[in-house]
């Protein structure tokens, strides 16, 4: 289980975003503070505050998951290891 910062700026974007997911087998989940939804679902997403950060959780890891969520990945400072340590930064 791996847990990524992501952004998404628009409607199109999350369009794309969840046909990136729908890809693969995986479950995801996407939070924000304390809502968590479905990452396929589009209804989900868009029932989120956007504007806050989101994180993603992949539950199987899957090198091309990262590669092909590049555009969506938002870069942070690095999380200390010790504190979060399912949890990356890009």
């Amino acid at each position: 289980m791996k847990t990524i910062p992501i952004k998404l700026n628009s409607v199109l974007e999350v369009q794309r975003f969840t046909a990136i997911l729908e890809k693969h087998s995986s479950d995801f989940d996407l939070r924000c503070g304390r809502n968590v939804v479905d990452a396929k679902s589009i209804l989900g997403i868009l029932s989120l505050d956007v504007s806050r950060p989101l994180y993603l959780t992949i539950y199987e890891e899957d090198k091309t998951i990262l590669k092909d969520l590049s555009p969506f990945l938002k870069i942070e400072n690095k999380i200390s290891d010790s504190a979060y340590s399912d949890t990356i930064a890009v």
